[in-house]
């Protein structure tokens, strides 16, 4: 697992899926958010904007899309993407 680069636009790489994150706030709704991207594999993440939860109005939530990007310096695109 490593780690996840925050990008503001999707990449041009595979998108592998989204991930939710939630906390007492941004920052820590965000770090939820990367440690379950990088157990998903993801190299890169865009995060929407984090909001509060609707149903306590306390609690912050955050998605972000995922993405599964070659290393710099690699041939793109890799030998089997669409």
């Amino acid at each position: 697992m490593g780690d996840v680069v925050v990008v503001s636009r999707a990449p041009r790489c595979k998108e592998i899926g989204v991930v939710s994150g939630e906390g007492g706030g941004a920052e820590s709704a965000m770090a939820e958010a990367k440690k379950r991207a990088a157990e998903k594999g993801a190299t890169h993440a865009v995060f929407e904007k984090p909001e509060l939860d609707i149903d306590d109005g306390v609690t912050t939530v955050v998605d972000a899309t995922l993405f599964d990007c070659p290393p710099p310096g690699s041939e793109f695109p890799p030998v089997g993407y669409p």
